[in-house]
């Protein structure tokens, strides 16, 4: 029992330490399987982060975490700037939020774009994440719910096919990447 309390001492000041402005909560030596909802401190709370949702995408460099601290869909890229976590992310933009120069959310709402055309596909993105007039070519299809590790096959019109890009059986490593071929698939050429 005595040992007990003198672990239990022991994890509290290695949490107070680590999180010298966060309150200490006893709940934090409860286990959650995909970790700790933050708060707008960036305090870990009692709530455990929800079970991770299906993501129809293989992101070889990691997820990025939300605002409240847990996992999303979202993949991190080779080299690309990890995003800050903002309490306003929790706040909610109807038409989306304004993306940085890192392609990371800022606190800004997307204005209504105001198009008098309707675009059966959805909206093409502008630079800054927010929907333009411009519509979609591509249709989303059912089958990009199944993972494809290398992305899919493309079409003519430059659209995913259900087809999975192949794996490939390169001899040489990339360090920066593989350059993509016309379908739309990784191939054995380094990026430059």
């Amino acid at each position: 029992m005595n040992v007990m309390i003198v672990l239990l001492v022991a994890s509290i000041a290695v949490l107070t330490s680590a999180q010298e402005s966060c309150p200490v909560r006893a709940c934090q030596l409860n286990l959650c399987f995909f970790g700790r909802v933050k708060d707008e401190n960036g305090c870990t709370t009692c709530d455990c982060c929800p079970e991770m949702e299906m993501c129809s995408n293989y992101c070889p460099f990691g997820r990025h975490i939300g605002p409240d601290g847990c996992r999303t869909c979202q993949c991190k890229g080779f080299g690309q700037v990890a995003c800050p976590l903002r309490a306003c992310q929790l706040n909610i933009c109807p038409f989306g939020r304004v993306k940085d120069e890192n392609n990371c959310t800022t606190c800004d709402c997307c204005e209504d774009a105001r198009c008098r055309n309707y675009c059966e596909h959805g909206r093409v993105l502008g630079s800054d994440g927010c929907p333009t007039c411009q519509c979609k070519e591509c249709p989303l299809r059912a089958c990009q719910l199944n993972l494809c590790p290398l992305g899919r096959v493309k079409d003519e019109n430059n659209c995913a096919t259900c087809d999975c890009c192949e794996e490939l059986k390169c001899k040489n490593t990339c360090p920066i990447g593989r350059e993509i071929g016309p379908n739309g698939c990784p191939t054995c050429r380094c990026k430059d």
